[in-house]
């Protein structure tokens, strides 16, 4: 596609034409256009910045806001950040083996450990 093409294409789509249309003044594939107007939507885009370096985002309507630019920016951000971090509910539990106390978010957590629970299973075995 040439800069021309694209400069029609996004004139059309500024006028409210849809791809048919588009495709056939222009005389580009339908897919073409389709493919080209959904990567680069006309208007749609509202700048803000990254949280962790400042740098400008372009957020499309439609699909979830970005905060971070990166997946470096983000990492760094929550690494310092971590009070911001809502976490999953934490429950307080007593193995059943060992008879430590210990947090989990699953409220039906038992054991402590993957080790309690092979030991409470060979206690079992043993037993049985």
């Amino acid at each position: 596609m040439t800069n021309e093409q694209i400069e029609h294409i996004t004139r059309l789509q500024q006028s409210g034409k849809g791809y048919r249309a588009i495709a056939a003044e222009t005389g580009i594939p339908i897919n073409s256009v389709k493919s080209w107007c959904r990567r680069h939507p006309v208007g749609a885009e509202s700048q803000t910045a990254c949280q962790q370096c400042g740098a400008p985002l372009c957020q499309t309507p439609g699909k979830r806001q970005r905060r971070f630019c990166s997946d470096r920016c983000r990492l760094l951000w929550w690494g310092e950040h971590p009070e911001c971090r809502t976490g999953r509910a934490k429950y307080l539990h007593t193995c059943r083996f060992c008879g430590r106390e210990f947090t989990n978010n699953r409220i039906t957590a038992s054991y402590c450990s993957r080790a309690c629970f092979a030991r409470a299973r060979a206690q079992v075995a043993s037993d049985g």
